[in-house]
Parts: structure tokens; C-alpha cells; sequence
């Protein structure tokens, strides 16, 4: 009897103790097996003393072994496929600049990529080159969004800068901001001419200082006895519109209109017959492409023809005025730095292509003057990584400040700080349209650089229908 109560206590312990290793235990095999294994029963005296757990030593201080973040960083550089030159335009569908601009560069990565490539030294090899073109469809947000896209979506290895002056200033903030290096071939706002353009080039590009400031002379020179202006609301107009007023003034020539067209007034009636009642024998028109272009459409329309025209799109962007105008074009005058003309050479060129290759490039995209900007720009863009070995911002920068000073075809070179040094020729240039539609240039202005007399007064409107 004493031995069964022996056995069942025994058991009883045995199941509590299960049941507590199933509670309590983190590990239940190992608890089972401490428990099936007790060691030998202690004297009742003796008391074991406590383990301390065992802290391996540590060889080295915690400094030694940091990690940084770049040590979680992959070496991996993947190959580069493709040399990246973005570009966003306007109304690429519609726009005849537009459309010339991007045949002119398209021409160029055939040549380069009939070729193989651009060498880079920082990949061994000749890589081929990818235009990216993007079209803001005329919207300033757009414009903006675009070029953040081609820094960081697209991470373009060099953009080439074309619009209006606000929005060029708009994107070279933007590519400053996110190392783009970049060429601005469109004039610019003088506040954009700044020691923090690091990575910006001014090519070809005037600015409110230079752009009419020798107007009042040319005027002078033809007998012009009254002038008219009209300007857009925009800044640039308005800066721009004091350089052609104080020009003018020193000549001591009249000016009798000086009035302001805004671009949500449709026809512009009003200030159009005000420029019929006063006659002037000139009219200048200081204003963005999309107020300009129906501006000079209304004038032609009613009928009035000034003896003498400036508008900013004849030296710039005569395709926007062909599109408008057609024939009308013939014989209005605007500034430019260079126009496809075989007689406008600019001296001491070593930088670019010259006058004879960007009248080729020009004569198959409408003798448009912005397709000669634009080749030109991707030719130094070339030699620029080509120099650098690189698509490297930092190294591209610094191969081109080795190049400032040079001239090309559209003026001096400037890069980064240099850019107050910036001074470019704008010389005035008059649209020949012959009857067969073909559009020639002629300069006129200043003397050293004239290759016709100036056509005034240029055949009137009105006696043209």
C-alpha cells in the first residue's frame, strides 16, 4: 500500500510539472529534458551560488566597425546606352520653329550616330546620342513641369534651353538646381545672367540692354521721322520696349505712340486704327510670339502699312510669321545674332561649325535661324563631352570654361560666372520672300555687317492684295 501511495504521488508530481513546463517554459523540449535529468539532491545547508552569464569579449572598439551609409551601396555601375539632350519646344505639331529647331538637332544625332557615337573616356567606348523632345503646348506650368522631367525622370545629360525669355529663365533655374548642364540659344532677362549659373551657357542670346539699343541709328540712317510702339504686359516687353525708347530718343526722333496690347484683347482695333490715323513711318512691335504674331495680323488686315516694321520674330522665328502672314513677311526687320545669309560672316570663329555648314543645316529647315541656333548648340555640346570624357555636370563645366571667350557663328561663348562678361552682336536683319515663297535674309544693319541696303519703304500691305 505505502508503495502504490509512493507511485501516485510520484505521477501526481510528474504530471504538475508537465504541465507547468507547458506554461512556463520558452522551449519545451529543453525544459522536458531538465526535468527528466535533475542532477543530485544538495545538502540541505549548502546553498549553490549564482551563475553569471558568460559576455564574450569584444576585440575591437564599437568605432572600429561603424558602417556608413555608402558601404549599403551597390558598386554597380549599370553601361550607359544612350547620351541624353532634352529640349522642350511649343506646339510642336503646329509651330514651324519649333518643328525646324528639332529636325536640326535630329540631323545632327544622325551625323554623330552615323559615326558611332560620342567617345567617352569614362566608358571606353563611343556612345550614341538620343533626342528627347517634350512640348509644353505654350503653357509657362507645363514648361516647368517638363524640365524638372528631363532632370530627374529622364536625367538628361545636357538640355538645350529654347522659348520665350521667361520661360528660359524659368528653366534655367530649374537645371541649375538639379546640375543639368544646359545651352540657352533664346533671348533672356538680364537678371538670369548670374554668378550662379554654373552650368549654364549663353549662346547667341540678347538680352534688354542690346536689343534696340542701336535702333535710334538705323532709323537715323533711313530718314525715319515718327515711330509708333507697342508692347505686351509681360516684364521682358516692357524692359526691352525702354532700351528701343531711349535708342530712339537720342536720335531725337518723335516717338507718337507708345501703347501697351494686351494678349486677351482679340483684334486689337483700337490701337490699330489709332496707328492709321497718326501715319508713323515706323512701328515697333515689342511683345511674346502668341501676342506678336496676331498683333501684325490685325494690322495687315485692316490695312495699314507702315513704310518700316521691327518685329522680334523676323530675326527669331520667321516660321511663326510665314504661318501667319504668308507672303506678307517680305520686308519686315528684326535683331538677330546670326541669319543664313552667305554674306553675314562673323570673324575669327574656332569654336562650332561655320557659316557655310549652318546655312546647309538652315536650308533644309526653312532657312529658319533658330535650326542654325540649335545645330550649333549640339555641335559644342559634343565637343564638350568629347573634351570632359564625360556626361559628368562638374566635368562638362569644367571643359567648357576652358572654351570661354571663343566665338562661334552666333557670338562669344560664355559659361557660369562668366556670363556678366556676356556681349553678343545682334545685328538687324530684313525677310526677302521671292515669288516662288523662298525666304532669303538680307542684313542691314550695322555697316560692318551689311549685305543689302535696307528695302524702305517696304512694299505696303495693302497694295499687295
Amino acid at each position: 500500500m505505502g508503495s502504490s501511495r509512493t507511485r501516485y504521488i510520484l505521477a501526481l508530481l510528474a504530471m504538475i510539472a508537465i504541465v507547468a513546463a507547458i506554461l512556463y517554459a520558452p522551449n519545451l523540449p529543453t525544459t522536458l529534458l531538465t526535468l527528466t535529468n535533475q542532477p543530485a539532491s544538495q545538502p540541505q545547508n549548502q546553498t549553490l551560488p549564482n551563475v553569471i552569464p558568460h559576455i564574450p569579449e569584444i576585440s575591437q572598439p564599437a568605432s572600429s566597425v561603424k558602417m556608413e551609409i555608402s558601404d549599403f551601396k551597390s558598386t554597380f555601375k549599370p553601361a550607359k546606352t544612350s547620351i541624353k539632350i532634352g529640349i522642350v519646344t511649343t506646339n510642336l505639331n503646329s509651330d514651324l520653329t519649333s518643328k525646324y529647331i528639332v529636325s536640326a538637332l535630329n540631323q545632327w544625332a544622325a551625323e554623330v550616330n552615323g559615326n558611332g557615337g560620342i567617345f567617352l573616356k569614362s566608358e571606353q567606348k563611343k556612345i550614341p546620342v538620343q533626342i528627347i523632345t517634350k512640348d509644353d503646348q505654350g503653357s509657362p506650368v507645363l514648361a516647368k513641369n517638363f524640365h524638372e522631367a528631363l532632370a530627374l525622370q529622364d536625367k538628361a545629360d545636357a538640355v538645350i534651353v529654347v522659348g520665350t525669355p521667361s520661360s528660359a529663365a524659368t528653366a534655367i533655374r530649374v537645371l541649375e538646381d538639379n546640375e543639368v548642364f544646359h545651352i540657352v540659344i533664346v533671348d533672356v532677362d538680364k537678371t538670369v545672367l548670374s554668378l550662379s549659373n554654373n552650368y549654364t551657357v549663353f549662346l547667341g542670346v540678347g538680352t534688354q540692354d542690346n536689343i534696340g539699343s542701336d535702333f535710334g541709328k538705323l532709323a537715323k540712317n533711313l530718314g525715319v521721322k515718327s515711330i509708333a510702339m507697342v508692347r505686351a504686359l509681360d516684364d521682358n516687353s516692357g524692359n526691352m520696349s525702354l532700351t528701343f525708347k531711349k535708342s530712339i530718343e537720342s536720335e531725337q526722333i518723335p516717338i507718337v505712340m507708345d501703347d501697351r496690347i494686351s494678349q486677351e484683347r482679340l483684334f486689337f482695333e483700337d490701337i490699330v486704327l489709332k496707328i492709321v490715323r497718326l501715319k508713323p513711318d515706323a512701328l515697333v512691335v515689342v511683345a511674346t510670339p502668341a501676342v506678336e504674331t496676331r498683333f501684325l495680323a490685325a494690322v495687315r488686315d485692316i490695312g495699314v502699312s507702315p513704310p518700316f516694321i521691327f518685329t522680334g520674330l523676323a530675326g527669331q522665328s520667321p516660321g511663326r510669321l510665314t504661318a501667319t502672314l504668308g507672303r506678307d513677311v517680305d520686308g519686315l526687320v528684326g535683331y538677330a545674332s546670326w541669319v543664313p545669309s552667305p554674306e553675314f560672316v562673323r570673324r575669327n570663329i574656332n569654336l562650332g561649325p561655320d557659316n557655310n555648314v549652318l546655312i546647309r543645316v538652315a536650308a533644309t529647315n526653312g532657312m529658319s535661324p533658330q535650326a542654325g541656333y540649335a545645330y550649333v548648340a549640339a555641335k559644342i555640346i559634343e565637343k564638350i563631352m568629347e573634351d570632359s570624357g564625360s556626361v559628368n555636370a562638374k566635368e562638362m563645366r569644367s571643359a567648357a570654361l576652358k572654351l570661354n571667350g571663343a566665338n562661334t557663328a552666333l557670338g562669344p561663348f560664355f559659361i557660369g560666372k562668366e556670363g556678366l562678361q556676356y556681349g553678343n552682336t545682334q545685328v538687324v536683319a530684313q525677310i526677302r520672300m521671292a515669288r516662288d515663297g523662298t525666304v532669303s535674309y538680307a542684313i542691314v544693319w550695322p555697316t560692318e555687317y551689311r549685305s543689302a541696303n535696307v528695302m524702305y519703304p517696304f512694299p505696303g500691305w495693302a497694295s499687295r492684295r
